[in-house]
């Protein structure tokens, strides 16, 4: 099994609306851990036989994140880097990323995302393959609006109410491509997009993302307070419940 070291890089960018004067979701209780907590205890497990960092960029509520990440940074290795442009998207905070990541195999995750270490391990075990976790239309992501195209598991296009496959904005990608990103797209052109947008720019220069199929039990967005709710009800003390019961 190929054991080459992973930069890790978690987006915290924009707040969703409706939830903007809760703080950051990464603050947010998932049972008795905050979600940043669950995230990292995930991805400490998934990656626990190689080497990896964690990045975490964060933009909205930075201050508040920064007290509360103080007691993991002996846990775990992660930085905190602080975003000061206004309005910087998710595509604009994964290029500033980049120059920060420490290996040259790099998995971004939106800070929104809950998931089991499965979907990690899922994603990162051929390195040589860029990835998109990708799920099915289900009533547990029924929240995500950005849909997939996909042929033959090949990634044709990813957009807004495509598909019935959900994009759950956490993407695997490989030296290659992250190399090929750092010189041909510039931050400046892109730090306002969404990072669909980016994955369809590399698609349209011959860069070819492959489906990672997730169960929608492994892995929930979440964006609002009622797919937080739900989401307690699939996840029980950091892992999920079994799969037929019914909500």
């Amino acid at each position: 099994m190929d054991k080459e070291p992973i930069s890790v890089l978690l987006l915290a960018t924009l707040p969703d609306n409706g939830i903007k004067s809760l703080g950051s979701k990464s603050l947010f209780k998932f049972k008795n851990q905050l979600i940043i907590e669950h995230q990292l205890e995930s991805i400490k497990s998934a990656l626990r036989n190689r080497e990896y960092d964690i990045t975490f960029l964060c933009g909205f509520d930075c201050q508040r994140i920064q007290r509360a990440f103080s007691k993991y940074t002996n846990k775990f290795p992660i930085s905190i880097i602080k975003q000061n442009e206004d309005n910087l998207n998710f595509a604009g905070s994964f290029l500033k990323g980049l120059s920060l990541a420490k290996y040259n195999n790099v998995l971004s995750i939106n800070y929104g995302c809950l998931f089991d270490k499965t979907v990690i391990t899922k994603l990162t075990n051929d390195i040589s393959i860029n990835k998109l976790a990708i799920a099915k239309s289900n009533h547990l992501n029924d929240n995500i609006k950005i849909g997939c195209h996909i042929n033959a598991n090949d990634v044709v296009n990813v957009f807004f109410d495509l598909g019935q496959h959900k994009y759950l904005d956490m993407n695997f990608w490989s030296a290659n491509t992250i190399e090929y990103i750092k010189n041909n797209l510039p931050f400046d052109n892109h730090k306002h997009k969404f990072m669909f947008e980016i994955i369809n720019t590399l698609i349209n220069c011959d860069h070819s993302f492959k489906c990672c199929s997730i169960d929608p039990h492994d892995c929930m967005l979440i964006d609002n307070l009622k797919i937080l709710t739900k989401s307690k009800r699939v996840f029980k003390n950091g892992k999920i419940k079994n799969k037929k019961t019914k909500y």
